[in-house]
């Protein structure tokens, strides 16, 4: 079928600003709003000159988590553009769980309906619904009746054939919460003495926020003013 004809079944009137088409998952909303309302506090008072090595960590733990989701979930897992033995397969669930974006198994998910059903209903972050909604709102609000459909269809066998991405789905709670927070909290503190109010603010709420939104952008700000190359032959 042509993605014309996939886009004219899966469109649907755009709503107003005000106006929602899936109802607001409000625990999730509460953890957005305050991980933001902290962590803007945090990027625009912290010291990044009182300790280095606590800024630099900042940029270091923001590159590791990019690498597992732009070179794993997204190039690797998503898209197949490579392939990579074990350790590296490791290395970049490790990688990825560092950015604390739910499991693996999820991301591609989401990407893969992304790509086949860019900007219409069946998109998980469709950008036609609001330049907030494809930035974060998709976060916090319930799947849209159309994306959970055609989701229902999508052949995800390669990656859950991947004993890598089995084990991160089975432990992605403790992967993050170790990997995400506790190793990047801890590291300043007991490697250079860093406090653990700064340690905390630094990556649970400036580094992790950053990260996020660097993400997020993709979703919305590169398809406000972004080019539109899709290939219509993605999986």
């Amino acid at each position: 079928m042509a993605r014309d004809d996939i886009n004219k079944k899966t469109e649907m009137i755009k709503p107003s600003i005000f106006k929602f088409e899936t109802d607001i998952i409000w625990y999730i909303a509460f953890q957005v709003f305050l991980l933001h309302a902290i962590g803007i506090y945090g990027l625009l008072t912290f010291n990044y000159w009182q300790n280095l090595m606590t800024t630099i960590w900042i940029i270091a733990m923001h590159i590791i988590s990019n690498i597992g989701v732009s070179g794993g979930a997204h190039r690797l897992w998503s898209h197949k553009s490579y392939k990579a033995k074990l350790p590296l397969r490791i290395l970049l669930l490790i990688c990825f769980s560092a950015g604390v974006q739910n499991t693996i198994c999820s991301w591609v998910k989401n990407h893969r309906m992304h790509h086949k059903y860019s900007d219409t209903n069946a998109d998980p972050h469709n950008s036609q619904r609001s330049f907030f909604y494809g930035h974060a709102g998709w976060v916090f609000m319930k799947e849209h009746p159309e994306f959970i459909k055609k989701s229902k269809q999508l052949d995800l066998s390669d990656i859950l054939s991947d004993p890598v991405v089995i084990f991160g789905e089975r432990y992605f709670l403790l992967l993050q919460l170790f990997f995400g927070f506790i190793l990047p909290t801890a590291v300043p503190v007991y490697l250079w003495n860093e406090t653990w109010n700064r340690a905390i603010v630094s990556q649970i709420f400036i580094r992790y926020m950053i990260t996020l939104n660097a993400v997020w952008s993709i979703n919305s700000i590169a398809h406000v003013w972004g080019t539109k190359p899709y290939d219509k032959c993605v999986i």
